[in-house]
């Protein structure tokens, strides 16, 4: 009776033994993904009660243009830098270089962005004030940092003092933000990307201090002996990279496409609830982070490889469905917090949106399994698909409401995501090749 009543723990373990790191950072991530976005939805009810919706869509739209510059300009080396850390022989110089880079690159996208995005869609007049265009490039160095700082704490085994570093970040623009509104001053576009923005500069210069001046520094000692052909990994990044600027130029299109189309106050429950999926989504991307990390300390081990997938998929896909039912359910709940004005439209496209996140999984996880074995192409591959779909329903004139886009939406996951499946069948999760 005993050996029986042990034996399925005993298969059990056997699935996910060596997964113990990944459960512990990757679980670290998650919870930190879902402390910011719970802050994240508490912070935009807030705004939503005390703002007019044209201020809430404008701010929403900044914000999710902040996010999508900075993906333009450093998404691949967040994607990719935890999984080189990780196995690098100078990662403190690996790490240096990679902030060097990635800001020159934000610091001539930014400007260009606010110059001329005003000019190519009218919803994004507001920019055109100058101290708006001012605070929105100071506001995407400054967020190039703060993503950058979660890979290399990602690639280090330190997701703990990630999630301390978002849960105190999200707690500290819902005080600003409540602190403006009970003083009595009127919220406006800038009011609301400075919450965001201010917390998230204090917290750039404590984690820079500890990764590059501190004595205790993870980065202060080698990782790994792992070195790369220059060619390739030229070749591999500049692919990651094209990846990273489509799925970018995606981003900001459709977010100034809603503004346009739409108008400042019918779209907010719309970018409302892309910004919930957002999260819902950067969820599923951090566990992958996490995954690619444990991968590259796994060597050859092919049995732990595996255990790695499967408590990727057991994990990864329990949520998304999950998001799914939730958003099913209670869509129109969630966004009702937000306002009346934000229930009908706001959880019709929140219930719709949900649909893709199983997708997504899906693509984040074929996404680091193509990152590891060096294949950048195939993520290239995936993003030009991706592109295809929404710009060709785009362009059919027929997308003109907040259900029509975020369908749009859906199908730009869907299609990619069964060729992320052929992808994803090797699952060998294997780094690139060593010289």
């Amino acid at each position: 009776m005993t050996a029986t009543i042990s034996r399925p723990s005993a298969v059990g373990r056997k699935h996910f033994s060596g997964t113990r790191g990944l459960a512990v950072n990757g679980g670290a991530l998650i919870l930190n993904v879902v402390a910011s976005g719970l802050t994240g939805l508490v912070f935009w009810v807030l705004a939503a009660r005390v703002a007019a919706p044209a201020v809430v869509a404008n701010a929403s739209t900044a914000i999710t243009a902040i996010i999508a510059v900075v993906s333009l300009t450093q998404q691949s080396f967040v994607f990719t830098l935890p999984s080189l850390l990780a196995v690098s022989p100078a990662p403190r110089r690996l790490a240096r270089n990679t902030y060097a880079l990635s800001l020159a690159i934000t610091a001539v996208v930014a400007p260009v962005y606010v110059v001329f995005g005003p000019k190519l869609a009218h919803g994004l007049t507001f920019l055109r004030d100058a101290r708006l265009g001012v605070g929105f490039v100071i506001g995407c160095l400054v967020w190039c940092l703060f993503s950058l700082q979660d890979a290399v704490l990602t690639g280090v085994r330190k997701a703990t003092i990630v999630l301390f570093e978002n849960t105190s970040w999200g707690i500290v623009r819902l005080a600003l933000v409540g602190t403006v509104w009970a003083f009595g001053v009127r919220l406006g576009v800038g009011w609301v990307v400075a919450a965001w923005i201010v917390p998230a500069t204090a917290l750039v210069a404590g984690i820079s201090w500890y990764l590059f001046a501190s004595e205790r520094s993870p980065l202060a000692h080698p990782l790994g002996t792992q070195t790369f052909a220059r060619r390739r990994l030229v070749s591999f990044m500049g692919a990651e990279y094209a990846a990273s600027v489509l799925s970018s130029v995606v981003t900001l299109v459709g977010g100034a496409y809603a503004l346009t189309t739409l108008g400042a106050s019918a779209s907010a429950p719309f970018v409302t609830a892309v910004s919930l999926v957002i999260v819902v989504e950067g969820a599923l991307a951090s566990f992958a982070q996490a995954l690619a990390v444990e991968a590259c300390k796994a060597d050859d081990d092919v049995h732990r490889r595996r255990n790695l997938l499967r408590l990727t998929a057991a994990l990864l896909g329990g949520m998304s469905f999950a998001a799914v039912f939730v958003a099913a359910v209670g869509g129109h709940r969630i966004m009702g917090l937000l306002g009346p004005n934000y229930r009908d439209a706001g959880g019709t496209a929140l219930a719709i949106l949900m649909v893709c996140v199983p997708a997504r999984a899906l693509g984040v996880v074929s996404n680091a399994d193509n990152r590891l074995r060096g294949e950048g192409g195939r993520n290239l591959l995936q993003q030009v698909v991706a592109c295809l779909v929404f710009f060709g329903l785009l362009l059919t004139g027929r997308i003109d409401s907040v259900v029509s886009l975020s369908w749009a939406v859906v199908a730009m996951r869907v299609v990619p995501a069964v060729l992320a499946g052929f992808h994803l069948r090797a699952g060998r999760l294997r780094v690139p090749s060593a010289t």
